[in-house]
């Protein structure tokens, strides 16, 4: 989620992106973190708002927010800012496990939001 804002909300090249993950690790660790990697995570990022935007619609929520060029803009503000019912379940990590949830757990086999579990590929 951090890489995609500081894409999408700063603005930020992948050069700047990469370089900013990379430091953010020991220097004696063998981490690389390329430019290439950013491209990937904003195509998962992709993938997750469309796997969002069936999640609404199929649970009768409104779902025009995210059509349009800001989409992921859009869909990166509503991860952030969410929170259940419940107030079980907050941001972007917590709805990943909502979601992993409402699909029907690990007995449904459901895809992730970010992303597909190994054993499903």
């Amino acid at each position: 989620m951090k890489i995609i804002g500081n894409k999408l909300v700063k603005g930020k090249s992948k050069k700047e992106i990469a370089d900013d993950v990379y430091n953010s690790f020991d220097i004696d660790s063998n981490f690389n973190f390329e430019e290439r990697y950013i491209d990937y995570w904003i195509k998962l990022f992709r993938q997750a708002v469309l796997k969002l935007m069936i999640f609404l619609d199929k649970n009768n929520q409104d779902t025009d927010f995210l059509k349009g060029n800001k989409s992921m803009h859009k869909a990166l503000v509503y991860l952030n800012e969410f929170t259940d019912d419940t107030k079980r379940f907050r941001n972007a990590t917590g709805f990943s496990v909502y979601y992993y949830q409402k699909q029907g757990g690990y007995r449904e086999n459901p895809q992730f939001l970010f992303g597909t579990a190994y054993q499903f590929l």
